[in-house]
């Protein structure tokens, strides 16, 4: 993984904060997806902006999950039993922007 953790509740027993509120977060976003099918625009479009600017391992992984049909894609975001799932999540996560101030608030909140 590619950021430090501690523990916090109210996680699950087991789960960790960082992991938590990650998730958390991108339930939160799979849900403006949802509503907003338009909004993966903006996520492919800055996958291409990071890929020219910084290439990472993580872009490949993010290439073969956006190929996915749109359902996939939106499991594999909030599958909270998917350790490259979780990876993905804590370590390079192309959404940032997508959710308001006011979304992101209320998931740090949840998680605190």
């Amino acid at each position: 993984m590619c950021t430090g953790r501690s523990l916090h509740y109210p996680a699950p027993l087991g789960v960790l904060r960082a992991d938590h509120r990650s998730l958390r977060f991108h339930e939160v976003l799979a849900d403006r997806l949802r509503a907003d099918p338009s909004l993966m625009d903006r996520v492919v479009a800055r996958l291409d902006r990071e890929e020219k600017r910084k290439p990472h391992w993580s872009h490949a992984v993010w290439r073969e999950v956006l190929a996915r049909p749109f359902p996939e894609i939106l499991a594999f975001l909030t599958d909270p039993n998917d350790e490259r799932a979780a990876q993905m999540r804590s370590c390079s996560s192309l959404f940032a922007g997508i959710l308001t101030p006011k979304e992101r608030n209320q998931v740090i909140r949840e998680t605190r």
